[in-house]
């Protein structure tokens, strides 16, 4: 099931997996990919070719720039997602040593 809000526009060729709402005012791209699961609140807008990794959380008016994929929420880079996750891998790992 996927939940389309009020006043969104989808563009060409868009992939929406289960589990998805859009908020209200939200504006989707030509051939963007949004994974399972995903969140977007008002007004967000996620451009042309981007990808939501699934469980993403989108803020309220953020905008997904074309062909960045992001993830985790709140959305971030994948990068930047990445890499608080490796931090908090060796975090965890510390913590064991004590």
């Amino acid at each position: 099931m996927v939940h389309i809000g009020h006043n969104c526009r989808i563009g060409r060729h868009v992939v929406i997996a289960a589990q998805t709402g859009l908020s209200g005012g939200v504006v989707v791209g030509d051939y963007a990919i949004i994974g399972g699961q995903v969140g977007v609140g008002d007004k967000a807008r996620i451009e042309s070719r981007a990808i939501v990794g699934s469980g993403a959380g989108i803020l309220t008016s953020k905008i997904v720039r074309a062909g960045q994929p992001v993830w985790g929420t709140p959305a971030r880079p994948l990068k930047d997602h990445l890499e608080q996750l490796a931090e908090l891998n060796r975090l965890a790992r510390r913590k064991r040593k004590q």
